[in-house]
């Protein structure tokens, strides 16, 4: 028969061929919803003698979808039973996502499996908002014993959206929570940026935090909600000049994020007393204002501060400019002999990714080709071959470069010698 009948296959799936019960699950599988009159029958295959009935049947009754809502129990045995077969765990999970509710899933958040509840958080996850009646459940899991539920659980309350925002002091007590699980605490800082512009409020406390993880999560929310997030432009500012990289960093993230309402007030920050303060609103403002020199300016200045750490900055902040840290050209060409070796091979690369307008660095740059460090020679040799004809006073010791006793060395000199020559 070509196009059995649900009736022939329910009869089927008792053959007492193995291969012919496959067969009619199968069969049933894509019929879909359409074979909903046969799931009493698949609800009994689950306990057939053969595992790849038993998977099939499962897999059916997924296909049939929520009209299997019947079936939920027997699938959830199915997946609770650590003795059958992986590959029938598999399918009966995901069948029985296929076909439960909310209200089921709810129920399984309390189920006494870990597995399980982390399950059911993953399942109401991906229905998002549609399942914004579990979120008083999903409060109550925020406090369940295994982390990898709390994480899922989070995540799920973050895709349901700003319907759950009666979750966002809880998810706060969990981010700011330092015994906390590090992931858990990060998921609870995505779930309140995707809560919504209401947790601005409470994300602006949070850039104040004692503890730097719960600020960086903070000003990374503020980065994900991008221009709604402007009202915290002044806190965003205020820890440019934090102690703790990371928060710098993603603060910078933020601002940059936010776009054109934080413009003025990262001018006004490259004015700051703090230096990071300034590099980092320079970083920011580069990006918004790619033309704009006063950025440039303020990482020049930098080259010169006595702090190691802002100097690396800077030269860092001037090597990502490319062609627009073309006024700084002498202060990198300064900066080529600086105490630090991360400073003179990174103002080497800046000076490089100038090109041929950096020309005035020549005599500095050839002098670097003698530096004690490889790496910084490999630099000054090749910010000369992209400056180009223009250093031809340097190829004495380019062509010194080509004997030089690392290997790296010489390869770049060999580069650099026909760029020099105009070759």
């Amino acid at each position: 028969m070509s196009n059995p009948s649900i009736e022939v296959l329910v009869r089927e799936l008792k053959a007492r061929s193995p291969e012919a019960r496959v067969r009619a699950a199968e069969e049933l599988a894509q019929r879909g919803p359409g074979a909903k009159d046969a799931v009493p029958a698949l609800i009994a295959a689950l306990r057939d003698p053969d595992r790849l009935v038993r998977e099939e049947a499962a897999a059916a009754l997924g296909a049939i979808g929520p009209e299997a809502q019947a079936a939920a129990a027997h699938l959830l045995a199915r997946f609770k039973d650590q003795a059958e077969d992986e590959g029938v765990r598999g399918r009966a999970a995901t069948a029985l996502w296929r076909i439960t509710t909310v209200p089921f899933l709810r129920e399984l958040l309390h189920d006494k499996e870990a597995f399980v509840r982390r399950k059911a958080a993953e399942e109401i996850m991906h229905l998002g908002r549609e399942a914004k009646a579990a979120v008083p459940a999903l409060v109550e899991a925020l406090q369940d014993p295994d982390e990898l539920v709390r994480y899922e659980v989070a995540a799920a309350l973050g895709s349901i959206g700003p319907d759950a925002r009666a979750a966002t002091p809880h998810l706060l007590a969990h981010l700011k929570d330092e015994h906390e699980d590090e992931d858990v605490r990060s998921m609870a800082a995505t779930a309140l940026w995707r809560i919504g512009p209401t947790s601005v409020p409470l994300l602006r406390d949070l850039l104040h935090d004692e503890d730097a993880i719960v600020r960086s999560e903070a000003a990374t929310a503020m980065a994900s909600l991008g221009p709604d997030a402007q009202t915290a432009v002044a806190d965003l500012i205020q820890v440019l000049g934090d102690e703790d990289g990371t928060v710098r960093s993603c603060s910078r993230a933020a601002l940059t994020r936010i776009g054109a309402p934080a413009v003025p007030a990262l001018r006004q920050a490259l004015k700051s007393r703090n230096g990071n303060a300034r590099l980092y609103a320079a970083e920011a403002l580069l990006k918004l204002e790619p033309t704009a020199r006063e950025p440039i300016k303020a990482a020049v200045a930098a080259l010169s501060d006595p702090s190691v750490e802002l100097r690396r900055k800077s030269a860092d902040l001037l090597r990502s400019a490319g062609a627009r840290a073309g006024i700084a050209v002498p202060a990198l060409a300064l900066a080529l002999s600086d105490a630090d070796v991360d400073v003179r091979q990174w103002a080497a690369q800046a000076l490089g990714n100038v090109g041929p307008s950096a020309s005035p660095a020549v005599p500095a740059l050839t002098v670097a080709c003698k530096d004690e460090n490889a790496e910084v020679r490999f630099c000054a040799l090749a910010a000369l071959g992209d400056i180009g004809p223009a250093a031809q006073a340097s190829l004495p010791a380019v062509q010194k470069g080509l004997h030089d006793q690392d290997p790296e060395v010489r390869r770049i000199a060999r580069i650099s010698l026909p760029k020099i020559q105009g070759k």
